[in-house]
């Protein structure tokens, strides 16, 4: 529940160093999300007592710079706790005053805090709020025509077109990001944008600019894999056509690997000395975690057993090369992402893409893929490697103090080994086979939700949620992404005009 009480603002000193904070070490504000120089005046206005504080948006904007100020600085000589209750006083002060953003006078600096609210929430810090906080910004922003192109009637200045260009992608970009790893259906009509992708950056802004056209680039490929791959009605295209939509994807993402910097694509630490346009090495790691999440998005639909099985794959032996390249392409993304947890920078103040889901995604896949391929002469190394990817989440564990506990992570890697040690030295197996021909019960000692494999749907006990605190409230629904669902029925007819 919220506080009934608002947290009191920080004194002057503090609120300025909060601002340098965000502006000079957060992540978003590479996007541009609100332009500093106009910042750093209406602060220095309110502080001089020049700016009136009547306005909702206003108190809820620099209220939510405060919270990712606070929790960068502390995250800098705090503990995990400390940043994350400190910074979230200042968040639910800017929560307070949603209902006036929304249905009482709007505008665009209210979509400015709405969107830092949801990219503030994108955390493993924070309650799972990012969703509907984003969905809101989204709406509020195209209601102020930031999709749209705006045309000469509007009078606006180059200065003022470059600030919305900027936040409206930037809206784009966590929206998608969310589509991507929650399974839902995204809200924003990429054929109905025309808003210009942001060419220049405005004077004195902190706008990054290949990193923002980079990440611009990565989302509008992450909603075309989407719109292709992951709807209802892409599992009724057929076998054949799944492959091509699969091959064509594939190839729309080497092109674009080709024509960025790339350091950004390679596997490997990013070195200092060799960063691209004056990126972050955090900078860096996000992009390559989205261009990794956007190929096990591109390639899952083919390897996923469910997925094959709705799509018909199995008896088309023609279909079997993309099948296998696919499964192989996810098993080395799956390798690449475990090993690079190594160079992600734990604190409060880490995205969840970086922090839980792109972690947790090649955890899962490989893990898939190791139950397929349990004869595969490189298990014992991928095997090794799911103890590297639990070892990643029980740093998250000591990092937090214990207050995040991800024991899936390693209940995953336990399961693993045993399956391969059940079935191994059995000739009779194949390599490609599906769950239903491995052993049913894995294991007496480890009770873990999914215990049993079997083609049948078993009951399911969240264990994920059960060992965590309030600081991240992972539910089911979050993943929906990785549920089966029945595709095999007749699609339900949406047509205006009766067909005969």
């Amino acid at each position: 529940m919220l506080s009934k009480k608002r947290k009191p603002e920080p004194d002057q000193e503090t609120a300025w160093r909060y601002t340098r904070a965000f502006f000079e070490e957060g992540l978003e504000s590479a996007l541009g999300i609100v332009h500093r120089p106009w910042f750093d005046t209406q602060l220095k206005g309110y502080f001089d007592g020049d700016v009136m504080d009547t306005d909702p948006a206003w108190y809820a904007l620099r209220n939510a710079i405060y919270a990712f100020g606070c929790r960068i600085e502390l995250s800098n000589c705090g503990s995990f706790q400390e940043a994350n209750q400190s910074a979230w006083g200042y968040f639910e002060n800017a929560l307070s005053v949603h209902t006036e953003m929304l249905y009482f006078r709007t505008s665009i600096v209210g979509v400015q805090a709405l969107t830092l609210m949801a990219y503030f929430t994108q955390n493993i810090a924070s309650p799972c709020l990012e969703y509907v906080l984003c969905g809101i910004a989204v709406r509020l922003g195209i209601a102020k025509g930031l999709h749209r192109q705006a045309i000469a009637s509007w009078n606006l200045t180059e200065y003022e077109n470059s600030l919305r260009s900027c936040l409206f992608w930037a809206i784009y970009c966590l929206e998608k990001q969310i589509v991507s790893q929650s399974g839902r259906h995204s809200l924003i009509d990429d054929d109905d944008v025309s808003c210009q992708v942001p060419t220049s950056a405005p004077p004195d802004s902190t706008v990054n600019i290949e990193y923002c056209n980079t990440l611009i680039r990565l989302s509008r490929l992450s909603s075309l894999v989407s719109k292709r791959l992951s709807t209802v009605q892409a599992f009724q295209q057929g076998a054949e056509a799944l492959v091509r939509s699969v091959a064509e994807l594939d190839e729309q993402l080497n092109v674009l690997k080709r024509s960025i910097d790339p350091i950004i694509s390679c596997p490997s630490a990013p070195c200092p000395t060799q960063l691209p346009s004056r990126m972050t090495p955090q900078q860096i790691m996000y992009l390559r975690g989205a261009i990794q999440s956007i190929t096990l998005d591109i390639h899952t639909s083919l390897t996923y057993p469910w997925s094959r099985s709705m799509c018909g794959l199995t008896p088309h032996a023609a279909l079997r090369d993309q099948i296998e390249t696919s499964t192989q392409v996810v098993a080395e993304i799956c390798r690449q992402a475990i090993l690079g947890t190594e160079h992600i920078r734990f604190d409060a103040s880490t995205p969840v893409p970086l922090s839980f889901f792109g972690p947790m995604y090649a955890l899962i896949n490989l893990f898939i893929y190791i139950l397929q391929n349990p004869q595969r002469p490189s298990i014992q190394s991928d095997l090794a490697l799911m103890e590297v990817g639990a070892g990643y989440f029980a740093r998250v564990k000591f990092a937090t103090g214990s207050g995040i506990s991800i024991s899936f992570a390693r209940e995953m890697a336990t399961l693993a080994r045993e399956a391969t040690e059940r079935v191994y030295g059995n000739t009779d197996v194949a390599y490609d086979q599906d769950f239903s021909r491995l052993p049913q019960k894995l294991s007496e000692d480890v009770a873990v939700a999914g215990q049993y494999l079997g083609i049948e749907d078993q009951p399911f006990s969240d264990q994920t949620t059960d060992d965590m605190s309030s600081l991240f409230d992972l539910e089911l629904e979050n993943w929906s992404t990785f549920l089966s669902t029945d595709f095999h029925g007749t699609m339900a007819d949406f047509s205006i005009v009766p067909r005969h």
